[in-house]
């Protein structure tokens, strides 16, 4: 069997660090590519969502935003640790 892609879920806990690293491992192993999946909630049986669906857009661009500067500190401080 031949690994070409491997999907991880984080969410930023220590856990997923660890958990980063084996999937790292693996992928370079597999010459696989890796995709870091973080997943959002924007509804949570709200019988207004037509009305609050502006609000929800607005917070999941902010959440995009933080994910994407968290995503690129984490990646930053792994590949630092990877170089020593």
């Amino acid at each position: 069997m031949k690994i070409e892609h491997i999907l991880v879920p984080v969410d930023f806990s220590q856990f997923s660090e660890v958990v980063i690293h084996y999937a790292f491992q693996i992928a370079l192993q597999y010459s696989a590519r890796l995709t870091l999946f973080h997943a959002v909630i924007l509804f949570q049986d709200d019988v207004d969502e037509e009305q609050r669906l502006d609000e929800y857009q607005q917070l999941l661009a902010l959440r995009e935003e933080r994910i994407a500067v968290q995503m690129q500190h984490h990646l930053e401080e792994y590949l630092h640790r990877m170089s020593f």
